[in-house]
């Protein structure tokens, strides 16, 4: 199944995904020959896809997970189904999730930090006989972290690029920093810029 994987840092972030910003990163990677021959072909728009299963790995996430899953509430193109899986979680996060909506997996055995989280919950999406349902082959999956917020049109967005390029298996979005909060020291607004600085090297 294609992907739409926004990845953050440690700090609360917001991923840019404006169509505008997609578009230009997958032409920027195409050939000049490929860069309109996708998008002229019928029905490239709007995309052709199954379900969109969102799955926003979690430990200790209380205070940020409902921002995310308010942020998914609010998407032009509203995933069908939203897993929150709670990693080794000693506060809230679970319940703080299901109050939201989220379907909650919590990992078993895992001490394989995200990765192994992750691993848990596509084990059983990806298994004929899952519990949680097994993915279509049109499925597509969106991975984020549980202190990210995404702007409104991040998933559609994301589904016109995979739709207009074929070939492309994921795609994925740049980020800005949360601006330090009211009453922040010196030091805390200087870290924030210079987080800020270290995500506009990626786009």
């Amino acid at each position: 199944p294609s992907g739409v994987v926004p990845t953050t840092g440690d700090h609360t972030v917001q991923p840019r995904g404006s169509e505008q910003d997609m578009q230009g990163a997958i032409d920027a990677l195409a050939s000049p020959s490929e860069r309109h021959a996708d998008r002229d072909k019928p029905n490239a728009y709007p995309p052709s896809v199954g379900r969109v299963i969102a799955i926003i790995p979690a430990h200790n996430e209380a205070e940020t997970v409902h921002l995310s899953l308010l942020a998914l509430s609010a998407q032009t193109r509203v995933p069908d189904e939203v897993f929150v899986v709670a990693d080794n979680c000693t506060d809230a996060t679970a319940s703080r999730a299901r109050d939201y909506g989220a379907k909650v997996i919590v990992t078993e055995g895992n001490s394989d930090k995200k990765a192994g989280a992750l691993n848990q919950v596509l084990a059983d999406l990806l298994s004929p006989l899952g519990s949680l349902g097994s993915l279509g082959e049109d499925d597509v999956v969106l991975v984020q972290d549980a202190d990210s917020f995404l702007d409104p049109g991040f998933v559609e967005g994301g589904l016109r690029a995979l739709a207009q390029r074929p070939r492309l298996g994921a795609v994925g979005g740049t980020f800005r920093g949360q601006p330090a909060p009211p009453g922040a020291s010196r030091r805390e607004q200087f870290l924030a810029h210079l987080q800020d600085n270290e995500y506009a090297r990626y786009a």
